[in-house]
């Protein structure tokens, strides 16, 4: 946007430079002004347009700091992805380049050289631009109040990560036509294995997945992963092995040129982040429900909150069947070996992590188990029905321990009964749907 106001300023002048100035001077709003007053113009524009971005994003760091000090210093990243942020920023400085451009060229006739004289230029069309690009401004400055306040809500900061998690997990499991070859263990000698090794420490923020199939393909190889986006890497750790097709081991020429290039494929970095990370945005839902029944803020409301968009993302994959990670080259051979994220391993995420956080409070705790219950009444897979049983166990168990009242621990272990009841058959299931304290809506 900063870039586009300079082209902006170029043209608009051209346009000005071009044009008679005599066409406006019947024009209304479009006549004349004196350079004097078209340079006073543009220094209020230039000087309120930096000002306003100068306050208002310091207050909003000011505001964005203190909530992430009170859900989490990673939701930082979400106000910086914020779109409208960014916009609104774009917004202010572009006005403030632009202005600042017009400004230069505005300018009174210079004769004091004889033979020499500089004529007076007034930019009616550029300045007309400004004056409108301000009003658009104020009109985003009005936006941006709205918005800030909007972002800041907890609801609204859980719902945001939900929905991204959500729509990135429906997007994992849908089938895009391509052959689905079930994923197995290769069986080969890890003795025989080219292991590369990382020469640098961090975590894995991207790996370039359409090299590796590129290299493999190229060399006729399979690769094995062992560190993925979101993992954190020491030096000399193994980050994949690496076999020709059949087996074997790669030719001992090709080791050098082979480690360099992959190595290549991993982007590492000082933190994690979102990208190709699912468990990240996962974490971000557990790490404010945490804080969120901690003592300090003692909020189960906003927990239950995240609880409910738990369901809205292990719901996204319930009944559809775990992505595969692998990686194929044209030809649908197998190149790269990868670990998928599965409807399990995703439930230990929601649940088994937030457990020591919702057994302590009856209320998350209820919510959690309501939430399980009704995931589990919609399960086909055994395994995941499985998954879901023991989950519930564990909190039923772990709730028991930990609240303090027997009074919450007989309402736990009766609601525990009650989603077990609806869970064993059909009939029990709807039976159970039509009375007042089913887990399901209240209508």
């Amino acid at each position: 946007m900063a870039v586009g106001s300079v082209v902006l300023a170029f043209v608009t002048v051209a346009i000005d430079r071009a044009l008679d100035p005599d066409l406006f001077k019947t024009a209304g709003i479009l006549a004349p002004n004196s350079v004097e007053g078209t340079r006073t113009i543009l220094s209020i524009i230039t000087g309120s347009m930096i000002s306003i971005a100068g306050v208002t994003f310091s207050l909003t760091m000011v505001a964005v700091t203190n909530a992430a000090a009170q859900y989490g210093p990673r939701l930082i990243g979400n106000f910086m992805r914020d779109k409208a942020n960014q916009f609104t920023l774009g917004v202010f400085t572009s006005t403030f380049i632009y202005g600042l451009l017009i400004l230069r060229v505005a300018r009174v006739s210079d004769d004091t050289v004889a033979g020499d004289a500089i004529p007076e230029f007034v930019p009616n069309i550029s300045v007309l631009v400004a004056i409108l690009m301000t009003l658009f401004s104020v009109g985003v400055l009005i936006y941006f109040v709205h918005h800030i306040p909007e972002t800041l809500n907890v609801g609204n900061i859980t719902a945001r990560i939900g929905r991204e998690l959500r729509n990135r997990l429906r997007k994992l499991v849908a089938n895009d036509g391509s052959p689905r070859i079930e994923s197995s263990e290769i069986g080969y000698d890890i003795q025989s294995a080219l292991r590369v090794t990382a020469i640098e420490e961090g975590y894995v923020q991207t790996l370039n997945f359409p090299l590796l199939v590129k290299i493999a393909t190229e060399h006729d190889l399979i690769i094995d992963l062992q560190y993925q986006p979101g993992d954190f890497v020491v030096q000399t750790d193994i980050l994949l092995d690496v076999w020709a097709s059949d087996g074997s081991k790669v030719a001992q020429s090709q080791v050098s040129d082979l480690t360099e290039k992959i190595r290549n494929a991993y982007a590492m970095g000082q933190s994690r982040t979102v990208h190709q990370n699912y468990i990240y945005l996962a974490d971000e839902l557990v790490e404010v429900l945490a804080r969120a029944l901690s003592p300090g803020t003692n909020d189960p409301y906003t927990a239950m909150n995240c609880i409910h968009w738990f369901q809205s993302c292990l719901n996204a994959m319930l009944v559809e069947p775990d992505p595969i990670a692998d990686r194929f080259d044209e030809t649908n051979q197998r190149r790269v070996i990868a670990k998928a994220l599965t409807f399990e391993k995703l439930l230990k995420v929601f649940a088994g992590k937030s457990r020591p956080y919702v057994a302590s409070d009856k209320n998350a705790t209820a919510a959690m188990m309501s939430m399980l219950g009704k995931l589990r009444a919609r399960a086909v897979l055994e395994a995941r029905k499985t998954a879901l049983d023991a989950e519930m166990s564990s909190l039923m168990r772990a709730a028991y321990d930990a609240l303090p009242n027997e009074v919450d621990r007989e309402s736990i272990a009766a609601l525990a009964n009650r989603i077990n009841r609806g869970l064993q058959n059909e009939a029990s299931l709807e039976s159970a749907r039509r009375d007042d304290n089913w887990l399901g809506g209240t209508g």
